[in-house]
């Protein structure tokens, strides 16, 4: 009887992992009805197991209708009342950990405090009974717990007490996994990745296969959310493999494929990855399995959404919202217009975007959906927002807060109002803004208190008071040193920095963004480091360049970030790159080399006017700086009507100012075409540290040293390059690509006077060879 009872508890356990099935419920019942026949001793402790897999089906169950778990509560409340009753102190314990569980599933701040009273009573009683077993499994609870009560360290400190508690591999490998979660919150998902696999691992030694393969989504989610396309690839195939493999339906095969779906279009394998979905959805029609044949439609909508051709999204799309509708699950039908909408807006479509975020509302509306209701405002906000209807968007964030409150989210409330905020500004109603991310902080949790900081101190910058600036900035600092939250403090660094620097205190903004960017390489995020660099290129342009290892370092910074956001292919990132590193060769006497960048990144701006009309402000200052007084007039006047466009009264008047000072810039005198060029003088002048070798008309040769030394300093202030660089090294081992190239011949073309063309760099592939060639043209 005994062992019949652990029998159908073992395979009630392992169904629960994965999905809240009939089956579930069936199992445990007749165990729990076997322990109470059994009694004694080990009755008890089995009917205790029994009836926390009962509770935790019907916790479960709730959650995947959006529903509160009353079955849960009550048969909890009413089963606690009896141990406490009888005396038994594991059955209270054991209770106890079940209430814990059900008020830490999205039933706010409140309840989860709750949650954490009852698992530390519970864990004391556990440790009191000197069960290890039962006190592993309380801190795996408290690291949950802890975790979305937005206390990283102590949801670490828990998970690694599990882990050296555990004895059998399943509870390691729990362990593991929660410890992964508490570095995910951190956003450190590298290092939770590597955690994760260390999980598979284990779940692999305890034969839990199944376990195993929901762990490998796990890996491959976090390597995404990493930027590691490539592992995240290898693991979600190998998770797919596994529930074909194992015929594991219950909605993981489509978790996994969702995953290695992402992880191709970010390796821009959209095709292959739309391929996919054809084949596994035949697969599923077949088994008649309509509702992971939805699954599949709504997912090839998402690719086709990401993809150049947008509208090839509305098919797929159109036919999931419809199996969902008639499988009448309008959270899901929600879901499917929020897609809809995302694939309207991707085409260029803004109206039907706004039509199917409405649709998206009422669906969320008829389900009693609150969170899918509050999501579909708060993307019609984002989307009046980009439209600059500012007055609309502070409608949608406000109807957002109205749901958010009703459902006692006030993490999600003061997200609504720090949008609200952000909406005022734009109007110019900057009083207004503070007054609502002053309610923000108030009603935020740390991580909410940190975005509110953040928001303060922009408006307080905005009014001119950079000291009050400061303050915010400060203490937002120090909250997210205490979230343990590498990324954001990376970002608090940057954000007193660029106070710092509008301060005047040049050196300190250097110290804040040196750390910043450290911070940023220990997190392994490449997007924050991206915008580190560019903050510690702001903040060298405003030193003295004197020094020739000053110029280049200059050179690096911009030159590492343009390269790290070409990788990422974040135009908005990209564009900002570009355009420092053509602020940068402009500010090192190159004003033609940096023109090509700052056009790049104007075409990048697209539809954000403000960032366009900014790059031809620059453009405007490089024509002016490299004596092209026409083309610098006219940069300045397109600036200022991109800035009319938008708004930007900076950079309008930045731009104007600068064309009424070319205005009234003489025009250089050109020499008429019967007069000779009056010959350069032979009297020598003052060299300054960087010589640069310019072939004048009628020298008789180039000196060979002097063309090595410098095509050596023009590779090296292009590519970056951290290693010595030498005469017989191919350009392409140098690190020069196409752009990179391009800017070499420019400046060859600039220095010598020869009109070069791209393709010297393959007749003569290496510095050497085109250091001869450059002497060999100045003898001939």
């Amino acid at each position: 009887m005994e062992d019949q009872a652990a029998l159908l508890l073992s395979r009630a356990r392992a169904a629960l992992e994965m999905y809240p099935s009939p089956e579930v419920l069936e199992s445990a019942q007749r165990a729990l009805d076997i322990c109470r026949i059994r009694g004694g001793e080990v009755g008890r402790t089995g009917a205790h197991d029994a009836l926390r897999v009962i509770i935790s089906y019907h916790r479960q169950l709730a959650g995947q209708e959006l529903r509160k778990p009353m079955e849960a509560l009550q048969l909890a409340a009413r089963e606690l009342a009896s141990c406490r009753e009888q005396g038994d102190r594991r059955g209270e314990a054991m209770l106890m950990l079940s209430l814990a569980e059900i008020n830490m599933d999205k039933r706010g701040r409140g309840k989860r405090m709750e949650a954490l009273e009852a698992a530390t009573e519970a864990l004391q009683i556990f440790q009191d009974l000197k069960d290890g077993e039962n006190e592993a499994l309380t801190q795996l609870i408290l690291t949950n717990l802890h975790f979305k009560l937005q206390q990283p360290d102590k949801a670490q400190q828990a998970a690694d007490a599990a882990l050296e508690l555990s004895t059998s591999p399943l509870l390691r490998g729990k362990a593991l996994h929660a410890a992964a979660l508490a570095l995910a919150a951190r956003r450190r998902f590298g290092a939770a990745a590597d955690k994760a696999e260390e999980a598979r691992l284990c779940f692999h030694e305890a034969g839990r296969l199944e376990m195993e393969a929901a762990e490998l989504v796990s890996v491959a989610s976090w390597r995404l959310e990493a930027l590691q396309p490539l592992p995240a690839l290898s693991a979600a195939e190998a998770a797919l493999r596994s529930f074909r493999g194992l015929s594991y339906g219950k909605g993981w095969p489509q978790k996994a494929l969702s995953v290695l779906c992402e992880a191709l279009a970010a390796l821009g394998q959209a095709p292959r990855a739309v391929k996919l979905t054809k084949e596994l959805r035949q697969e599923f029609l077949e088994a008649q399995d309509l509702r992971a044949v939805a699954q599949l439609d709504e997912l090839q909508g998402f690719l086709w959404a990401q993809s150049p051709r947008p509208e090839r999204a509305h098919e797929p799309l159109e036919a999931a919202r419809q199996t969902a509708q008639t499988l009448k699950e309008e959270g899901w039908h929600a879901r499917i217009c929020q897609g809809q909408a995302a694939s309207f807006l991707a085409g260029g479509d803004a109206t039907e975007a706004l039509q199917a975020l409405g649709r998206a509302r009422e669906a969320a509306k008829a389900a009693t959906d609150r969170r899918e209701e509050a999501k579909s405002l708060r993307q019609i906000f984002q989307l009046h927002f980009d439209l600059r209807n500012f007055e609309e968007a502070i409608h949608a964030a406000e109807k957002a807060r109205k749901v958010a409150k009703s459902s006692e989210d006030t993490a999600g409330e003061a997200r609504d109002c720090l949008r609200m905020a952000t909406a005022l500004a734009n109007l110019g109603r900057v009083d207004a803004a503070l007054a609502k991310a002053a309610e923000a902080r108030e009603l935020a949790d740390p991580r909410g208190e940190a975005q509110a900081l953040r928001t303060l101190a922009e408006l307080l910058r905005m009014q001119g008071d950079v000291e009050k600036a400061m303050e915010a900035a400060e203490e937002r600092l120090t909250v997210t040193r205490n979230l343990g939250d590498l990324s954001w403090e990376a970002e608090s660094l940057q954000q007193l920095a660029e106070l710092h620097l509008a301060e005047g205190a040049v050196e300190e903004a250097a110290l804040l963004a040196e750390e910043a960017r450290k911070l940023c390489k220990e997190a392994r995020d490449r997007p924050q480091l991206v915008r580190a660099l560019l903050v510690s290129v702001e903040v060298a342009l405003q030193q003295a360049l004197e020094t020739k290892t000053a110029r280049r370092q200059l050179v690096r910074w911009s030159a590492e970030a343009l390269a790290l956001a070409g990788k990422l292919g974040d135009k908005a990132l990209r564009a900002l790159a570009l355009h420092w590193h053509g602020h940068v060769l402009g500010a090192v006497g190159r004003p033609h080399a940096g023109l090509s960048f700052v056009r790049e990144a104007a075409a990048l701006c697209g539809e954000d006017l403000s960032g366009a009309a900014r790059c031809w402000v620059l453009l405007a200052q490089l024509h002016g700086a490299a004596s092209a007084r026409q083309e610098a007039i006219e940069a300045a006047q397109e600036a200022q009507r991109l800035a009319r466009a938008c708004g930007d009264l900076a950079a309008e008047q930045a731009a104007a100012s600068f064309e009424e000072s070319m205005m009234k810039k003489p025009e250089p005198e050109r020499p008429r075409q019967t007069e000779r060029p009056e010959a350069p003088s032979p009297e020598p002048s003052a060299a300054p540290e960087e010589t640069t070798v310019v072939a004048q008309p009628g020298a008789k040769s180039l000196d060979a040293a002097q063309v090595g030394r410098q095509l050596l300093e023009l590779v090296k202030e292009l590519t970056s390059a951290t290693e010595e660089v030498e005469l017989d090294m191919a350009f392409v081992d140098a690190g020069m690509d196409s752009l990179s190239s391009v800017s070499l011949v420019t400046a060859l073309n600039r220095d010598f006077d020869m009109g070069f063309t791209p393709s010297i760099m393959f007749d003569y592939p290496t510095i050497r060879m085109l250091q001869d060639y450059l002497v060999e043209e100045s003898q001939s």
